[in-house]
């Protein structure tokens, strides 16, 4: 079995200037930004099907999540292949942190696509 561990670090801007919408709605921006030690976690292991564990169970761990939604993203088109995955959510939702661990995930895609690797999850 497989398994990682990703640390999300909460982050403050430094200095935010927005520049413009873009045409899917999101904003360009140009930030400095300084993380600090509160972090979200992500637990990765290799499994059978996919899962999500949340803590706290509070959250949805269903396709409402978005790290749900990422990992569905990372997955699409492979051959079946599952992965359990375990979120540790520490910063608080909407405190403007950014604490969006599913950034993660879609960053893990960028550099195994730059390095030529094969996805792993």
């Amino acid at each position: 079995m497989t398994r990682a561990i990703l640390r999300a670090h909460a982050k403050i801007n430094l200095y935010l200037k927005i520049l413009g919408r873009r045409p899917d709605g999101y904003h360009e921006i140009e930030s400095v930004v300084q993380t600090v030690s509160l972090h979200d976690s992500l637990e990765f292991e290799t499994a059978d099907r996919f899962e999500l564990e949340v803590d706290p169970p509070a959250l949805p761990a269903n396709r409402d999540n978005l790290v749900w939604k990422a990992a569905e993203a990372l997955l699409e088109g492979r051959p079946a292949r599952g992965a359990r995955i375990v979120l540790r959510k520490r910063i608080p939702i909407g405190a403007g942190l950014g604490g969006g661990v599913a950034l993660h995930l879609d960053q893990i895609e960028r550099d195994e696509e730059e390095a030529g690797a094969e996805r792993r999850i």
